[in-house]
């Protein structure tokens, strides 16, 4: 079974780019705290996200650097060959639903979106001529 659940903060304000065919999608990374038991301190790890849709367009609406969020999703790896011909590998974790924890300045939110709104990932299917690599 491959399922993550996350909980973060956006290291960065997501950027909404479009492919070819028009679909929407965002590459972010969320900061995501670890306690190390044995050092009994803690440490943070950046995980690389993709959100697709009108999830990722939704997560550039309503948040921006620093939001809080809870993401489910599944870890993909993407093999690919660089422009030297170099096999190289890519891990990242593909949202499929994504709850906000906090929002922009409240001006900025409309009155139907409040801090609890959880958005679902519509069905993907991409050709290789849509994948943003």
């Amino acid at each position: 079974m491959n399922n993550t659940v996350l909980l973060g903060r956006l290291t960065t304000d997501p950027e909404l780019r479009t492919t070819g065919t028009g679909k929407s999608v965002v590459n972010i990374n969320i900061a995501v705290d670890r306690f190390a038991v044995e050092e009994d301190k803690q440490s943070v790890d950046f995980i690389p996200i993709q959100v697709w849709g009108k999830l990722a367009e939704n997560l550039c609406k309503y948040q921006s650097k620093g939001s809080q969020i809870a993401l489910e999703g599944t870890i993909r790896i993407d093999n690919y060959k660089d422009k030297d011909g170099n096999s190289k590998s890519k891990m990242y974790v593909l949202a499929n639903r994504i709850e906000f924890l906090s929002t922009k300045k409240k001006e900025d939110v409309p009155d139907e979106i409040d801090n609890k709104t959880s958005l679902k990932q519509d069905e993907i299917v991409l050709t290789d001529e849509e994948l943003p690599f």
